[in-house]
């Protein structure tokens, strides 16, 4: 389901390995993610940024909820499951 996945505000999944109670994702090696660029700031991100920040997310997530995957977030982990269909 995630590794046929394919937006510009998403990483891309190559695969995920289920475990009994744990999924491991497969996915590129980035330098940075967005919590590394907002706590190297020293000073209060402008408007702007923000605003862009932020339609790159819901960006993101409006293209996964579009098919049918919702996001959820649980203190640092993130876990992904299948939005039931009506």
């Amino acid at each position: 389901m995630l590794e046929s996945v394919s937006h510009e505000n998403i990483v891309h999944v190559h695969c995920a390995v289920w475990q009994s109670t744990s999924v491991q994702l497969v996915m590129p090696v980035l330098p940075v993610d967005l919590s590394d660029v907002v706590d190297a700031c020293e000073a209060l991100l402008h408007e702007s940024v923000i605003k862009t920040l932020m339609r790159m997310l819901l960006s993101g997530l409006a293209y996964l909820h579009s098919n049918g995957i919702a996001h959820r977030v649980r203190g640092t982990s993130a876990g992904v499951r299948q939005l039931s269909h009506r």
